[in-house]
C-alpha cells in the first residue's frame, strides 16, 4: 500500500502511531505563554480600493466564463492573488521588470517604489513604536514588503541596526539565520545554586524581525517576543501554525503574547 494524495491516510496514521506518541504541551505539563489573538481591519487607500474593485469585477467575469472555458479558472486564481497583493500595498501587483521582462518586486529593486507607506504597514509600524523594547515578529511572504516596512520604521526613528530581516536575500544560509535569531533572543546569564551570576548574559541586538517562509521552521524566536503581526494570509492554515509556533512555546519570558491578523 502507498499513500497517494489523500488516499490511505488512515493506514499511514496507524503506522506512525505504532512507533510514535504525540502529546500537546498542555498534556505533558509544559507552561506556554498566554495568547491574545486579535483581527484588525485596516481600510485600504483609494489607490488600493480602485485596483481591488477592478480585479474583483474581472474575477467575477472569469468565474462566469469558466463554465465554457476551464482555463478561465486559472485566470480567476491569478486575479485572487492580485487582489491579495493590492490589499497589502497599491504597487505590489506590478513591480519593475525582471530579466524575463515580467514585473517582479525583489529586495534589490524595492527602493523603486513611489511610496513605501500604506495603511497596513503604517499600522504595524505604529504598534511597534508603542512598545519598542520587547520582541516583535512581522510575517509577510513578499520581500519587497520587508524592505518597505523597515524603511518606514527607520524613517520614524527606529534604529536600523535593531531590525533583522529573514528572507532568502538577507538571511540566505542556516548559519546566518541562526546568528540573527541569537541576536534577537539574546543570551540570559548563567546563575549558580545561590542565584549568583556565573556567566554574564548577552543583551539582544535586534528588537524587530521581519520574515517570510525562511523563518517558518528550525528557528527559535520565542525568548522575548511580545507581539506577532500577520500582514498577509498564506494559502494553508498550517502555515499560520508554523508562524505562531516560532514564539508561542516554552521558554518565552513574556506571560502574554499578542497575535494580530
Amino acid at each position: 500500500s502507498v499513500v497517494a494524495g489523500f488516499q490511505n491516510l488512515d493506514e499511514l496514521r496507524d503506522v506512525i502511531f505504532r512507533y510514535a506518541e504525540f502529546r500537546t504541551a498542555e498534556e505533558v505539563g509544559l507552561q506556554l505563554p498566554e495568547t491574545h489573538v486579535e483581527q484588525i481591519r485596516v481600510p485600504m487607500s483609494d489607490a488600493q480600493a480602485d485596483k481591488y474593485d477592478t480585479y474583483l469585477l474581472d474575477y467575477e467575469q472569469a468565474l462566469k466564463r469558466s463554465r465554457e472555458d476551464p482555463t478561465m479558472r486559472l485566470k480567476a486564481l491569478g486575479l485572487l492573488q492580485r487582489m491579495a497583493l493590492v490589499a497589502i500595498h497599491a504597487e505590489l501587483d506590478a513591480g519593475p521588470l525582471n530579466k524575463e521582462g515580467k514585473p517582479e518586486w525583489t529586495w534589490q529593486n524595492a527602493r523603486q517604489v513611489k511610496d513605501p507607506a500604506c495603511p497596513k504597514l503604517v499600522t504595524v509600524r505604529d504598534f511597534i513604536l508603542q512598545i519598542p523594547d520587547c520582541g516583535h515578529l512581522v510575517f509577510c511572504d513578499n520581500v519587497a514588503v520587508h524592505f518597505w516596512l523597515k524603511e518606514l520604521l527607520v524613517r520614524a526613528g527606529f534604529p536600523a541596526a535593531r531590525i533583522a530581516v529573514f528572507n532568502a536575500d538577507q538571511a540566505p544560509t542556516p548559519m546566518r539565520r541562526q546568528i540573527l535569531s541569537e541576536r534577537f533572543n539574546g543570551v540570559p546569564p548563567v546563575l549558580d545554586e545561590t542565584g549568583a551570576v556565573e556567566q554574564e548574559g548577552i543583551a539582544p541586538q535586534h528588537d524587530v524581525v521581519i520574515a517570510n517562509a525562511t523563518a517558518y521552521e528550525g528557528i527559535d524566536l520565542h525568548v522575548r517576543t511580545c507581539q506577532v503581526y500577520h500582514i498577509d494570509l498564506p494559502w494553508e492554515p498550517a502555515t499560520l501554525q508554523q508562524r505562531n509556533g516560532r514564539e508561542v512555546r516554552q521558554g518565552n519570558m513574556e506571560a502574554v503574547i499578542r497575535i494580530t491578523y
